[in-house]
C-alpha cells in the first residue's frame, strides 16, 4: 500500500541519515585523535591566506548571516597545508552558524601581527561566558544549544597546533565572541602589516 511504502521510505531515509552522521562522527573523532597524537602529515606548500579565507567562506552555510571580510593587503605567503587551514577556518564559521541567530553580523579578518598571521571570526551574537571559553577547544565540549558532538573546535585547534600556532576565543566588541588563531611566520617574513583592507 502507498501508506506503507511512504512509512518504509521515511524509515529508510532516517536510518541512512543517522548512518552518515555516525560515519562523519567516527571520521572526525579519528582525525581529532591523530591531530592530538601528532600523526597527521601536513602537505605544506606556500599558501595565500587570502585564498584560504575565500575557500572557507564559499563552503560555509552563511546565507542567513550578514558577513563582512577584512584581509590586510600584501600578507606574506605562509608555509602550510592549505586544505587543513581551510578546514580550521571552516569549522570556526560553522560554529558561528550553529550558535548565533540568523542576521547575526559576522566579520572575518586576517592580518599580520609581529611574527605571525592572525585570523579572526567575530560575531555580535549572544557571546560566551568567560568561565566557558578555555574549555571550548577540547573534544566533546559543546555549547548549551549545540546539536553537534563537540569536535569542530577541537579539530580547528589541532590543525592550528600542528602548524605551530594556537587558537583561542575572546569577547567580541562591543558584544558577541571573537574566535582567533595565530600562525607563526619564519624570521625572513616577519615584516608587520597593520592596515586592514576590505576584500570585495
Amino acid at each position: 500500500r502507498a501508506g506503507d511504502l511512504l512509512v518504509n521510505w521515511i524509515l529508510a531515509t532516517t536510518i541512512l541519515a543517522q548512518a552518515r552522521r555516525l560515519e562523519d562522527l567516527i571520521a572526525n573523532l579519528m582525525f581529532a585523535t591523530r591531530l592530538e597524537s601528532g600523526t597527521v602529515d601536513l602537505r605544506r606548500q606556500w599558501t595565500s591566506l587570502e585564498e584560504v579565507v575565500g575557500a572557507a567562506l564559499r563552503r560555509a552555510p552563511l546565507e542567513q548571516h550578514d558577513v563582512a571580510v577584512q584581509v590586510a593587503p600584501a600578507l606574506p605567503m605562509i608555509d602550510a597545508d592549505p586544505v587543513l587551514l581551510e578546514q580550521a577556518l571552516y569549522n570556526l564559521l560553522d560554529n558561528v552558524v550553529r550558535h548565533t541567530p540568523p542576521a547575526t553580523h559576522v566579520v572575518v579578518r586576517a592580518w599580520q601581527q609581529d611574527d605571525g598571521l592572525v585570523v579572526e571570526v567575530a560575531d555580535d551574537g549572544p557571546g560566551i561566558p568567560a568561565a566557558d571559553r578555555e574549555a571550548l577547544f577540547r573534544r566533546f565540549v559543546r555549547g548549551k544549544s549545540s546539536a553537534g558532538m563537540g569536535l569542530g573546535l577541537a579539530i580547528c585547534d589541532g590543525i592550528v597546533r600542528a602548524h605551530g600556532g594556537r587558537a583561542w576565543v575572546e569577547s567580541g566588541t562591543p558584544r558577541g565572541a571573537a574566535f582567533r588563531f595565530r600562525l607563526p611566520l619564519p624570521p625572513a617574513q616577519q615584516s608587520p602589516v597593520w592596515l586592514l583592507g576590505e576584500v570585495h
